[in-house]
């Protein structure tokens, strides 16, 4: 039996990262690493006394090492040869290389063997000393005696071949004593900088570029290669969204309000989400229309964009892998001794009784293997699957636990089998009511309700599951390794239901009837710890599902999500989410309304995806089920969007989710902007203001033209574009604000001129900003989005031309013309006072 140990694994991986890493720091003094032929099992040595070899050659030889200079405690690469090299099949031997540091000490590596045939030998070394080092290279000579060499050891009852490689005939031959000469090397207090491509923060797609060797941290595909009973856990490569950004959906179910005469009733149904995501392609079982007829097929999609790459009818021969399995690399023929090839990817699943290998680019069947005596199995560490054969039927049936490699090509089912353990029961590990932890190499089966009228009183043995009693667990372990039974007890506490439970840190939590949750060693089967921290009323009802994750046990419960301590057992964050008074009736401890978590849950990048659902929803169905993402080690919201969404696949920093509300599959993202910017097109004076402005857009192809909007203002955004939600929110409370573009400008003389920041409107996508130009010339106006979590960055320039101000209008001086007001007033005073003297004589004149 092999079981994988999970965290040697990731010890592996994480030591990987350190040496790939540009500057590793290496404690030891002498080589990490060295390759070459085992000492004492090649032909080569000492020229015997008296003994005239019939060919003598003076080798030469040739020492390089790099990098130099080199910092202090860094990995110096070291290469030796000869020339000539000894030959097909023979290996060099006493190669010595000798340091001498600055103080006069020395190490010397060696005496070793040469890889076979090539003369060559490498190695690694991490000097100790800041100064300069001399490095020399010496060999002690070899003697071949005459004859036929098999991978540097002289067998004469081999047969000869013929390729480069194969062994053949040699006369005796003898390589002369022969040195470098000592050669200088600078080692320094500051590491030596090496290529370093800094993770991705803006919008990245697939394929990754060899040249960004560093991406393979979040490069993941899903599902993970190490199943543990835990599926709910993306892996450690894995990154997912940190808002709700949607980047595209496709319809892949009917859900909604019926309208009309079914009023307020309506349809749920989750669509399905991809179940391979492997290097930005996902593959699915959907109907897609093939001739105009809707047809079932295996398809292939892009993750980014939903471009379809092909769609095979399954009655066809279209099979949708369910697994990914990474193949080591082969050193067999490598002549360095090193990695000849590069790992190799298998898109895998098991189907009615059959391996079937799918080739990722063109979905054609690879492999058509049967694999009986089993039928089906359990993925697991990677290459491996286990399997319940079943020997016999009825009350004498024996089982036994198969291990098998789904690696390579073979089609006989024997060549696959590395464990074959007599097994106590008929259910797999990994199956319901028998948990499989491959860390620790056990399973744990539980059986609910072992007591009452179902079975007459007596507890139930055989297998797991429910029983049907009114209470009562029954908890056996067994050794996935022996097949040996370790424990099988019984406890009065009720199991809530078997795939509730979870493993993690060599412990098995079962929650419990009654806002229990009992945790026991996997090993021994002695309880470690209760958890009695459940509230009342709803705590101790929740999922039939249930994830661990970075030391952490979650369940989704009626009364939140809430996370344990696999340590202590205490609860270390509970999530809750208040619901709209009279549309559930769930409450929390202090009778606040609040929506429940009934559904799975999608552990990645930290992060926890989650959402609310219920055992068996009625109609009307309630609104305002939702989305979540949590944070996984505190609990704190990060984002939520409406839709009881049933998180799924998920890499390269995009999830996939379908919603039940209206059979949408949503991907969800970072995804591509554009940024225009624009201004005046003809000259403008100095002195003068202008108005630069311009837009910044969303690109997703589920949106494309829309405004970018801030993260906090996505919901509402994503709400309002795909869900006919208000643009003000549903309690038309919202005011939504856009995204941040620095302006800059660079005049005639490369100047860099800081205009200012200005922030786009959420409604329209568009900014504006007044600036005066301080001189004459041409500018070069620069509008920069940098991106966030939600959008790739992206810029766009334009240009001002400012000609000279415009001259001054002197107006000349004009002599002032004379005063004639009081000429004027005197002489209107005449006038009248001579037209009021004719009027009194009128008047005496009068009869």
């Amino acid at each position: 039996m092999r079981i994988l140990h999970l965290k040697t694994k990731l010890a592996v991986a994480i030591s990987l990262a350190f040496l790939l890493a540009s500057f590793a720091s290496v404690a030891v003094q002498v080589h990490a690493q060295e390759h070459g032929g085992t000492p004492g099992t090649v032909t080569g040595g000492p020229l015997p006394a008296g003994v005239t070899p019939a060919f003598t050659y003076q080798d030469g030889l040739y020492l390089s090492f790099s990098p130099n200079p080199i910092g202090v405690g860094q990995e110096l690469l070291v290469n030796a040869w000869t020339i000539p090299a000894p030959g097909a099949n023979r290996a060099h031997t006493g190669y010595t290389i000798t340091f001498t540091k600055p103080d006069g000490t020395t190490d010397v590596v060696g005496p070793v063997n040469s890889f076979v045939a090539d003369g060559t030998y490498w190695f690694t070394y991490a000097p100790d000393q800041i100064g300069t080092w001399k490095i020399q290279f010496k060999y002690t000579g070899d003697y071949y005696p005459a004859g036929r060499y098999v991978n540097g050891v002289l067998n004469n009852s081999a047969s000869p071949g013929s390729s480069f490689l194969d062994q053949r005939d040699y006369p005796s031959t003898y390589y002369l004593p022969a040195s470098t000469p000592e050669q200088t090397l600078e080692v320094r207090q500051e590491p030596v900088l090496s290529w370093y491509s800094a993770l991705p923060t803006d919008y990245w797609s697939r394929p990754i570029s060899p040249e960004n060797r560093e991406w393979y941290a979040i490069g993941g595909n899903y599902p993970w290669a190490y199943y543990n009973s835990v599926e709910a856990y993306a892996g450690p490569f894995v990154q997912g969204p940190n808002t709700a950004h949607i980047v595209w959906k496709q319809q892949g179910a009917l859900a909604g309000l019926i309208g009309g005469e079914p009023g307020i009733y309506g349809l749920q149904s989750t669509p399905s989400t991809p179940s391979v995501i492997y290097m930005g392609r996902c593959y699915q079982t959907m109907t897609v229309p093939i001739n105009g007829v809707p047809t079932s097929c295996a398809v292939c999609y892009d993750l980014r964009t939903g471009v379809q790459y092909y769609a095979i009818p399954a009655a066809q021969g279209g099979i949708t892998p369910s697994y990914l399995s990474y193949n080591k690399p082969s050193t067999a023929g490598s002549v360095l001794g090193t990695e000849s090839s590069t790992f190799t990817v298998d898109l895998l699943t098991i189907s009615g009784g059959r391996l079937y290998k799918i080739n990722p680019l063109t979905g054609a069947i690879s492999l058509n293997a049967s694999i009986s005596p089993v039928t089906a199995g359990v993925f697991h560490s990677n290459n491996y699957m286990i399997s319940v054969q079943t020997i016999g039927s009825g009350p004498t049936a024996q089982y036994r636990l198969i291990n098998w490699t789904t690696a390579g090509t073979s089609t006989n089912f024997a060549t696959r089998v590395v464990g074959n353990v007599s097994w106590p029961v008929s259910t797999a590990p990994g199956a319901i009511g028998l948990i499989a932890d491959f860390d620790t190499g056990i399973a744990v089966g539980t059986i609910a309700g072992i007591f009452g009228s179902a079975s007459n009183g007596q507890a139930v043995t055989g297998d797991f599951g429910l029983a049907g009693g009114a209470y009562g667990t029954r908890i056996e372990g067994i050794s996935m390794v022996t097949g040996q039974v370790l424990y099988n007890f019984t406890t009065d506490d009720t199991s809530f239901y078997p795939t509730s439970n979870s493993v993690g840190e060599g412990k098995i939590a079962i929650p419990m009837d009654g806002k229990l949750i009992d945790c026991y060693d996997q090993i021994s089967g002695k309880l470690v710890w209760q958890n009695k921290e459940l509230d009342y009323p709803w705590g101790g009802f929740g999922a039939y599902s249930s994830a661990s994750a970075y030391g952490l046990f979650f369940w989704p419960t009626y009364d939140g999500v809430c996370a344990f301590d696999w340590t202590t057992g205490k609860r270390v964050w509970q999530f809750q989410y208040a619901a709209v008074p009279f549309e559930t009736p769930y409450t929390m401890a202090n009778g606040t309304s609040q929506y429940p978590w009934f559904g799975s849950s999608r552990v990645a990048d930290g992060k926890i995806y989650t959402y609310n659902t219920e055992h068996t929803p009625t109609q009307p169905i309630e609104r305002g089920w939702r989305i979540f993402a949590l944070n996984a080690t505190t609990g704190e919201e990060i984002w939520n969007l409406t839709g009881p969404m049933a998180p799924g696949a998920v890499a390269d920093g995009y999830l996939t989710a379908g919603n039940g509300y209206d059979g949408y599959m949503y991907v969800f993202g970072k995804g591509k902007t554009t940024t225009t910017v624009t201004a005046p097109d003809v000259a403008v004076p100095k002195g003068n203001g202008v108005v630069i402005k311009g837009t910044v857009l969303d690109q997703s192809p589920g949106q494309p033209g829309t405004p970018c909007v801030s993260r906090d203002s996505m919901s509402t955004q994503m709400e309002y574009l795909h869900m006919q939600h208000p643009i003000d929110g549903l309690n038309h409370n919202i005011t939504m604000t856009g995204v941040p573009v620095a302006l800059t400008a660079i005049d005639s003389n490369n100047n860099y001129i800081n205009i200012g920041t200005v922030t786009t409107s959420a409604y329209y996508g568009t900014y504006e900003m007044a600036w005066t130009p301080p001189a004459e010339g041409t500018y070069k106006i620069i509008a920069s989005f940098a991106g966030d979590d939600s959008y790739g960055s992206s810029g766009a320039s334009t240009a001002i031309a400012v000609g000279p101000a415009p001259a001054q209008v002197t107006i000349p001086e004009q002599p002032t013309p004379p005063d004639y007001t009081m000429t004027i007033v005197g002489t209107g005073i005449a006038i009248m006072a001579l037209v009021a003297i004719v009027g009194i004589l009128l008047y005496r004149k009068r009869p």
